[in-house]
């Protein structure tokens, strides 16, 4: 029913990182199938669309190399599952930790507006067949990609339910690809325009 896809690409770093981080948080989560792919493409999207053409189950939830599921993780995106119908993104808590500071508290953070905003974490659970029909992840910059993907699947009808006792652990990663496009910020603002456009067109926000 659901699949975990790990992905990492690039420095084979990355690589090493999902097996010693990303992956061991997934071993007592029972789900029905683990993917742990490393890509030589040189841009997150296309690389997660590599590797979930590998999925076979239902449902979807992406993991960072460098980021981890929290115990019980899978267990409460079931529970939320057996209680909804229809298209549906599942938006999990979110557990942001920085090294040598005390971890704080997990957060959901509140609906807003998804044309202006991507509060949807990468860990988000989506249908499997949907994933596919909206074209999965385009090929932007680190950071937008998974924002497009929550677009697509929203604006084919997919509501979104936050699932809070499922906490995705993001850790805070100076290196990180995602960290270094993003200290561009007038780069970045160009991109969220043109982006913007490429998802709304014309229509009011």
């Amino acid at each position: 029913m659901i699949a975990i896809v790990i992905t990492s690409y690039g420095e084979p770093s990355w690589r090493s990182l999902a097996w010693e981080r990303a992956y061991p948080s997934t071993i007592e989560q029972g789900a029905e199938q683990v993917i742990v792919h490393h890509s030589t493409l040189e841009t997150i999207g296309p690389a997660r669309n590599e590797a979930a053409a590998q999925a076979e189950e239902q449902w979807l939830i992406f993991l960072d190399a460098d980021d981890e599921l929290a115990p019980g993780y899978v267990e409460a995106m079931r529970r939320a599952l057996s209680r909804e119908a229809g298209k549906v993104l599942f938006q999990p808590a979110v557990l942001y930790l920085r090294q040598g500071r005390p971890p704080p508290k997990p957060i959901v953070i509140a609906d807003r507006n998804l044309r202006k905003d991507n509060y949807l974490v990468i860990g988000t659970m989506v249908n499997r067949r949907q994933f596919h029909q909206v074209g999965g992840f385009s090929d932007y910059h680190h950071g937008f990609e998974d924002w497009s993907l929550w677009v697509k699947c929203w604006q084919d009808g997919a509501r979104i339910v936050p699932v809070p006792e499922a906490v995705y652990r993001a850790h805070y990663n100076h290196h990180s690809k995602h960290r270094l496009l993003w200290r561009d910020r007038k780069a970045q603002a160009v991109w969220h325009q043109r982006i913007e456009q490429e998802l709304f067109g014309n229509a009011p926000a």
